[in-house]
């Protein structure tokens, strides 16, 4: 390229601090994003164990236990399953 050492080796060492930047960021994002995952994973299988939790009781007829029985917080009635 023409350039003398001195340049050369001064882009070099630029060109090699930048992808050690680069690397390390991209490090640091994926482990974001793989925590951000997991905690995905674990709020969605909670809410999937309290789905099979109503869908168990409706099943059998029972009511929803309390802290699941206000299907609208609007709503004056708590109850989530009519009374016969």
């Amino acid at each position: 390229t023409g350039l003398a050492a001195p340049d050369a080796e001064r882009r070099v060492d630029a060109l090699i601090a930048d992808s050690k930047t680069a690397i390390n960021r991209a490090r640091r994002n994926a482990i974001i994003v793989a925590f951000s995952v997991a905690a995905a994973t674990l709020i969605g299988a909670a809410v999937a164990w309290a789905a099979a939790v109503a869908g168990g009781r409706h099943r059998d007829g029972e009511p929803l236990p309390n802290w699941m029985a206000s299907s609208n917080r609007f709503h004056r009635n708590p109850r989530a399953m009519p009374v016969p």
